[in-house]
């Protein structure tokens, strides 16, 4: 009880010596108002640490193989060259899932961290997430980082007039030691609509407070999973007058374009006013995939000792089975490294299709069920109606909706469901659309209507809706329950 009501007393009463910097970091840490001990940035400042200005903010897996992709690379660094001009550049980086848009994108932040010192702030949208500026929320974590590392005065001279306006629409703000301290300007704003519109006039003031210092680029991925008041907020930002020269990034799976509210909206607002371009990233070229492969091969050799030599051998076909898409060149090579079978009878090629079933035949019971009643809908789909159609139960639901260890959701293919922490999820892609994918282990009569149903394509989409009750008669076929 007495040390909740009374401060702590200073080390030098006890012992004599005792340094004044490091007695008075120990009494912050001591406070009892939690709101006054210095976060872990500060007490590294105050210990002698100065790493200098952080350039580069980033948190995530660690450095994946690249090759080629000279073209993607030479025009991302002409969009951020045109920033230097003073005006901001938004350039769109899309293509299907497993094209390699991310590597494409982390290469050219890192060749920039290198040559130029630039200031990268990382954001990423997340389709389950419920929390208002989507696109930007994790976005604004980054620049709270940035903003937290900064010595305390380098910081203050950054901050906007309506700094704490910015905060209360992203709370997260409040950490950082210029914002908590920044002047309070008027009592608070009633109006959400003004408080938003201040907010954002913030950030603009911020963000071209920092892009006036050194080169600024962000980075959203995922945006196909944004919504509306990102895209207004985005395109607010963008826009004249008083626009910060900064590089916006933004990536996203074409295949999900169509869904997009996000990016919809952004071109709506803004296309007439900002600089925003274009960047299509599509497979790799077969000298381009094989080099990959070559690269893969090499670090499975690492691994295992008698992998390389056979599969050197194997990297341009690796590569053209993989028509080109990096993420099949990396599950062909692991898949043949580990000594799989799936290979062709006839000329001992190995074939995807093969690998894919090989993969599918290590899912559990449920997963697979979910797998095979997501492929009859033939089209995306909420993730608890294809639970509920697959009458999926218990702890095995939520597994199966874990968004950290499962990525089962995608009724295209692109992206099956894993057993797992150690089975990475495969990407089955539409590869060729006039074949269906292996059939499910299912009974005979669902086995034909499966085979039946991928054969005949995706449902249009005006039938999607209202599914829920066909939904479930599928899955329910699919086991071989129920009428058929």
């Amino acid at each position: 009880l007495a040390k909740q009501e009374r401060d702590p007393r200073p080390p030098s009463e006890l012992v004599a010596g005792i340094p004044d910097d490091l007695e008075r970091l120990c009494l912050d840490l001591l406070s009892r108002d939690l709101a006054k001990r210095p976060a872990a940035p500060e007490v590294l400042r105050r210990l002698g640490h100065t790493p200098g200005e952080p350039t580069f903010v980033e948190s995530g897996p660690g450095e994946s193989l690249f090759v080629g992709r000279e073209y993607h690379l030479r025009l991302l660094h002409d969009a951020f060259d045109a920033t230097h001009r003073g005006r901001p550049v938004a350039i769109q980086v899309y293509g299907r899932s497993g094209m390699g848009k991310t590597a494409l994108v982390r290469r050219f932040l890192g060749t920039l961290r290198q040559s130029d010192g630039a200031i990268v702030l990382l954001g990423r949208c997340y389709e389950r997430e419920s929390v208002s500026f989507k696109a930007l929320d994790s976005l604004i974590d980054s620049l709270c980082h940035y903003l937290m590392r900064l010595p305390d005065a380098r910081a203050a001279e950054l901050m906007p007039r309506d700094i704490l306006a910015l905060a209360r629409v992203f709370p997260v703000l409040q950490r950082v030691r210029a914002v908590a301290e920044a002047p309070r300007r008027a009592a608070e704003i009633p109006d959400p609509r003004e408080l938003r519109r201040r907010a954002f006039a913030a950030l603009k003031e911020l963000l071209a407070r920092i892009a006036d210092r050194r080169s600024l680029v962000l980075h959203i991925d995922d945006l196909q999973w944004g919504d509306r008041d990102s895209a207004v907020a985005l395109a607010d930002l963008l826009r004249p007058p008083d626009a910060p020269a900064l590089l916006l990034i933004l990536s996203y799976r074409s295949e999900s374009l169509a869904t997009s509210t996000l990016f919809r909206s952004l071109i709506e607002h803004s296309r007439d006013e900002i600089d925003i371009r274009e960047l299509e990233v599509g497979p790799l070229a077969i000298e381009e995939a094989a080099e990959l492969a070559q690269a893969w091969i090499g670090r499975a050799a690492r691994q295992k000792a008698d992998a390389r030599a056979p599969l050197r051998l194997r990297a341009r076909q690796i590569a053209r089975e993989a028509e080109g898409c990096p993420l099949f060149v990396n599950e062909l090579v692991r898949h043949a490294a580990a000594g799989g079978e799936a290979q062709s009878k006839r000329s001992g090629d190995i074939l995807l299709e093969q690998v894919i079933e090989s993969r599918l035949d290590r899912l559990g019971p449920e997963a697979r069920r979910l797998l095979e009643t997501i492929a009859i809908f033939g089209g995306p789909l909420k993730q608890r109606l294809a639970l509920d159609a697959a009458e999926i139960e218990g702890d095995a639901r939520q597994t199966l909706a874990d968004p950290d260890a499962q990525r089962q959701r995608r009724a295209d293919g692109r992206d099956l469901p894993r057993p797992g922490p150690r089975d990475r999820p495969l990407a089955a892609g539409e590869r060729r659309a006039q074949a269906p994918p292996p059939p499910p282990r299912a009974g005979d009569g669902g086995r034909r209507r499966l085979r039946l149903r991928h054969a005949r394509g995706p449902l249009p989409r005006g039938r999607r809706v209202g599914a829920r009750r066909r939904l479930r008669a599928h899955g329910r076929r699919s086991r071989g329950r129920g009428p058929r």
